[in-house]
């Protein structure tokens, strides 16, 4: 997984990975005005 993204699993953030991926929303989010993905650590999620 590091080699696709760049990150280790559990911390991957939608943006900025290291290959270019498809990244996939659910419609629910649109009724929001900002969102914010959970990354950063396997454990903050």
């Amino acid at each position: 997984m590091v080699e696709i993204t760049g990150r280790p699993v559990g911390g991957v953030c939608p943006f900025g990975l290291a290959s270019p991926l498809p990244v996939y929303c659910d419609v629910s989010l649109r009724a929001y005005d900002h969102v914010v993905p959970g990354a950063g650590a396997t454990n903050a999620q």
